[in-house]
């Protein structure tokens, strides 16, 4: 099949890394894939240049977005692709457009927690439009899909659940944990990802003189995070965490970073589904997780990882001292449990075997 795939840009987030995997995955299984996007970021476009995979670069030049649309038109024409796939919500409009005036078989993505309560009406409907031209539909999570097919059953024989893919690390027996232990959050800085809780339960931890050291991979200022990361580094400075605590911008050697760490904290309160947790995982690493949304059905308490409730700086801090405390033996069965668990559920073989079946029932209906 010859297969486009739609994304704002490829910069350091979860779902540009996702769609640079499928890129990858669906070319090595033989279909012919180019990748269109219309912001200048590029932190993962190395993934496709090495590959040598076709990509479209369509600079947005206004607000609307109709030089987007219009690319994207002449790109299924030029290329003579059979199928779109796009992620997240703007390049599904964008690519639903394009799919209506060129007849071709279109497959939006879902990647995050949709707020039906909070969403304004205007960009309601225009999803519900976009679901009505697609001849599938994908969500990353469980419970988007859910969500979605309670609120709008009539898109039940649609929607289909692909989790995320993970590069699996290496296999090294005989794990043991760090002195001191080492916490690892992998993510841009934001509400959603709650670092204020996170400092109020490092503080507890500390008070029971456990030595430990977090470091955060993350975007830390832009646009309308920027007042949330002062209040962070303020807190971390009245909580006499500032020599606990280290900032690092987004690297493209992140398996590195998931092995020189004991467990990954994931402290999010909505999220559509947990990248930074799956290949945690997959790199043998315990993750200590909030207990929301779809993470339940990827963290089993104390086999791979700890469940904590997010708004509660008390329990995450009692999840973090129990990581602590477990010995070295426990330690290494739950990285080898937390390895096993990402070969089961997030392997390349799982992902594209779904991803085809999606392909294989859309070319089918056309």
């Amino acid at each position: 099949m010859n297969i486009l795939l739609v994304i704002n840009n490829l910069g350091s987030g979860g779902a540009q890394n996702q769609l640079t995997y499928l890129a990858l995955g669906l070319q090595s299984r033989g279909h012919e894939v180019t990748v269109f996007t219309y912001h200048p970021q590029d932190f993962f476009g190395y993934r496709l240049k090495g590959a040598n995979i076709k990509r479209v670069k369509a600079k947005k030049t206004d607000k609307v977005g109709i030089n987007v649309v219009k690319g994207l038109i002449d790109s299924i024409k030029e290329l003579s692709i059979d199928i779109v796939i796009s992620y997240l919500r703007t390049p599904n409009f964008y690519a639903a457009i394009a799919s209506k005036f060129t007849r071709v078989a279109f497959i939006p993505s879902y990647r995050s927690m949709t707020e039906f309560d909070t969403l304004k009406y205007p960009i309601r409907k225009s999803m519900e439009w976009v679901n009505k031209q697609a001849s599938q539909i994908v969500a990353n999570s469980q419970h988007e899909k859910n969500r979605w097919i309670v609120k709008y059953p009539n898109l039940v024989s649609k929607f289909a659940t692909i989790s995320n893919v993970v590069v699996l690390g290496s296999v090294s027996a005989g794990q043991s944990k760090s002195s001191p232990i080492r916490f690892l959050v992998v993510g841009s800085v934001s509400p959603f990802k709650n670092g204020l809780n996170i400092i109020e339960a490092l503080k507890q931890v500390k008070a029971k003189s456990i030595q430990f050291h977090l470091k955060w991979i993350g975007r830390t200022v832009y646009d309308y995070n920027d007042h949330y990361f002062q209040r962070m580094k303020k807190a971390l400075g009245a909580a006499d965490l500032s020599d606990n605590w280290t900032w690092q911008e987004p690297t493209s050697e992140i398996a590195k970073e998931y092995e020189d760490c004991d467990y990954l904290l994931h402290a999010s309160i909505k999220e559509g589904f947990p990248n930074v947790v799956c290949e945690a995982l997959a790199h043998s690493r315990p993750c200590v997780v909030s207990n929301v949304l779809d993470h339940p059905n990827i963290i089993e308490e104390r086999k791979n990882g700890f469940l904590f409730d997010p708004n509660s700086a008390e329990d995450i801090a009692n999840k973090l001292i129990e990581a602590f405390t477990m010995s070295n033996e426990q330690y290494n069965k739950m990285c080898e449990y937390a390895r096993k668990t990402a070969e089961a559920k997030f392997s390349k073989d799982v992902f594209l075997d779904a991803y085809e079946r999606v392909i294989h029932s859309v070319s089918l209906g056309k």
